[in-house]
């Protein structure tokens, strides 16, 4: 078939002139096409296209643009809304607004088409015959933009590539980031993508069954697309030309895919082909079938390998290496894949709860485990065991004001039982372990996600459908979190069990009792272990605080494998009954058992002269004396017995540091500080 040529016969209208003369009358136009329109605030209003009343359909009358809010539908210019409204295809369109504007239609370079299968071909100011379409769509579906192949007619046997730009209906290359050919397809399929130097060849391998691509604008455009499926370690295939355009076309595409993440390899072409032999050719010339590509495919990578020389010391390792990232400062790292181990129902899901909330809400002020939350990002918990319910209780006793009822928290929690329940990541196919699609498309959601600083697996042992005692098979998994964390600048988490024992006494030994291969401990960045404290030091500890002995609330925790520097501390957790948050107590239980040797003379003067002040003060002994109002001493003297603090007293008292006072001539035994309120006006 062939275009129709617009061959006036006194002076050559465009259409872009036709358009102008509409949008410079943009008023008049619309009060024809709509006679119910008003304008209010500036603004045409109407119902919608067809004319009724009403306002959803706006015109800005300064840009000639406009937008109906009940339909979702805009137009770009006025040229645009005379086809909608009057509902005519373009040629049809372009002719009649040139009437209305007295433009006389034998100098308007337009004509209708010969007949209606034409009609899908015009294209207006273009020679030649077309020889290829091919229609680039957005991510929703919408028609972006249009390569037109054309035969140039007066140089036999070169091709005219011209773009189509669909929301301005002007020949233009559309603005902004250009989609990729076949992008909603793409999305729905996310299987690896056979990446072409052109829709022609894109085309030919999709209609075999493949899933294929290309970016629009020739080889030395890629640069201008959009290749963001590939984030999230979506693995393309590059088949190029076999000319040096199309190995510089690979080049340039497999740095951008590998720049955002994406894995890539390239295809040889064939020694015994031709100059530019490519898809097309392979398909149509070549006449190979699915089974053909296939084996090409799986027998044509090309195998870079590791250049050596470029690691020399001297070249790859200059300056001063990358200042350190932590997630929670100088004991998780950013960027880094980690286990979170403790055994069931001790409160590690609750934990990394309560960390994720506070990374998404950037509260980088507050202590996590002893530390400073370092990081404020996006954060996306997928948790096997909690359902929604139980999830949203638990925000609710770490936000108890509902904060993250605004929206404005990038906080993501995934309540895998509420769904479709579990999710496998990895499991074992027929040549051993393998990534599954689940796992890509959370690689392909987690990438759309901006900022992210962290992602839970809780517990893993439910994502996973593989030998956790094999050694190599938990290498494996713990190769796809690394390769997530990598290429997503995130923290990866995953929780897992330890065993249930009688009692743990070191973190050598609660690292010992990690579930599984010693590769979950080993294949990750950093370990960190939660154990609970045996039952007499659980009751002594909380009788030393002032607490009711509860049975295993209190937990130690601490790193218990990293590759490289962190805090290798223990930690004392207890489990708060009324939120059930683990709360980190280290710093307290240290006080009371370090209370015995420690002085405490100078914080008892300062309790002793602040009761006096207040109108309350100490004896040294009875109802009001130290030993049993010692919950009103700081908290690290609650666990001091009776001797030792009256003991302390008179000692001060010996020292002259503490005096005992009467009160309305009573027996001077009420305790102050020399000079204090209550020495000065006793009686």
């Amino acid at each position: 078939m062939t275009v129709q040529n617009f061959a006036p016969k006194q002076h050559r209208y465009s259409l872009e002139e036709v358009r102008d003369a509409l949008n410079a009358n943009a008023k008049s136009v619309l009060q024809h096409l709509f006679p119910a329109g008003r304008i209010i605030s500036g603004e045409f209003c109407i119902g919608d296209i067809t004319g009724t009343k009403g306002k959803s359909l706006r015109f800005n009358l300064d840009k000639c643009e406009g937008k109906d809010f009940a339909a979702g539908t805009t137009f770009g210019d006025m040229l645009d809304v005379w086809k909608e409204a009057k509902g005519l295809d373009w040629p049809e369109a372009i002719q009649t607004a040139a009437e209305y504007m007295g433009i006389k239609a034998s100098n308007v370079s337009s004509t209708a088409p010969a007949d209606e299968e034409d009609e899908d071909l015009y294209i207006p100011r273009r020679d030649g015959k077309m020889v290829g379409k091919w229609v680039y769509h957005d991510a929703a579906g919408n028609e972006w933009g249009i390569e037109y192949r054309f035969d140039n007619p007066h140089e036999p046997g070169k091709k005219d590539h011209t773009p189509w730009d669909c929301a301005k209906q002007i020949w233009k290359m559309p603005e902004g980031p250009r989609p990729l050919y076949r992008l909603p397809e793409l999305l729905k399929d996310t299987s690896p993508v056979i990446v072409t130097e052109g829709p022609k060849k894109a085309q030919a391998l999709s209609e075999l069954g493949f899933n294929a691509t290309s970016p629009i604008g020739g080889s030395n455009a890629p640069a201008k697309s959009d290749w963001d499926i590939f984030k999230g370690g979506r693995s393309a295939i590059i088949w190029p030309d076999n000319d040096e355009a199309g190995a510089k076309f690979a080049e340039n595409v497999k740095n951008l895919i590998t720049k955002i993440g994406g894995r890539v390899e390239v295809l040889a072409p064939p020694k015994d082909k031709p100059s530019k032999w490519d898809a097309y050719d392979a398909i149509h010339h070549d006449k190979w079938s699915a089974d053909k590509v296939k084996e090409f495919l799986s027998t044509h990578m090309e195998t870079p390998g590791i250049n050596i020389l470029n690691w020399h010391v001297g070249k790859a390792y200059l300056g001063e290496p990358a200042k350190r990232k932590w997630l929670v400062q100088d004991l998780f790292p950013q960027g880094k894949a980690m286990l979170y181990a403790a055994p069931g129902g001790a409160g590690k899901s609750f934990k990394m709860l309560e960390l994720a909330y506070m990374v998404a809400c950037g509260q980088t002020y507050k202590d996590f485990l002893g530390h400073t939350v370092s990081q404020k990002g996006a954060a996306v918990i997928f948790t096997a065991e909690d359902d929604q319910e139980e999830v949203h209780h638990r925000l609710k006793s770490i936000d108890p004001d509902g904060r993250y009822e605004s929206g404005k928290i990038p906080l993501y929690v995934i309540p895998l039982p509420s769904l479709d329940g579990p999710l496998t990541i990895a499991r074992k196919g027929p040549e051993g372990v393998e990534a599954t699609q689940a796992w890509r498309d959370i690689c392909n959601a987690i990438a759309y996600i901006s900022d992210i600083k962290m992602v839970v697996f809780d517990p893993l042992q439910t994502f996973i459908s593989i030998d956790s005692n094999d050694a190599s098979e938990g290498q494996f998994v713990c190769g796809l979190l690394g390769w997530l964390a990598t290429n997503t600048g995130a923290t990866v988490i995953a929780t897992h069990h330890m065993s249930k024992r009688k009692e743990y006494t070191s973190p050598a030994e609660a690292r010992d009792a990690i579930r599984g291969s010693t590769s979950w401990v080993d294949g990750l960045r950093l370990s960190y272990a939660m154990w609970p404290v045996p039952g007499r030091k659980n009751a002594e500890i909380l009788k030393k605080l002032g607490r009711k002995p509860i049975p295993g609330i209190v937990f130690n925790g601490a790193v218990v494998k990293c590759n490289g520097p962190s805090d290798l501390s223990v930690r004392t957790l207890i489990r708060n009954m009324d939120t059930g948050i683990l709360e980190d107590m280290t710093q307290k239980v240290k006080e009371i058992y370090n209370a015995k040797d420690a002085d405490i003379s100078e914080p008892l003067i300062e309790a002793i002269k602040k009761a006096a002040a207040e109108g309350n003060p100490f004896t040294k002994t009875k109802t009001s004396g130290i030993y049993t109002r010692k919950k009103e001493l700081p908290g690290y003297m609650h666990g001091l017995g009776r001797d030792q603090l009256q003991d302390a007293v008179q000692q001060l008292i010996d020292a002259g540091q503490i005096v005992k006072c009467a009160i309305d001539g009573g027996q001077a035994m009420w305790l102050d500080v020399p000079g204090g309120a209550l020495h000065l006006n006793q009686n």
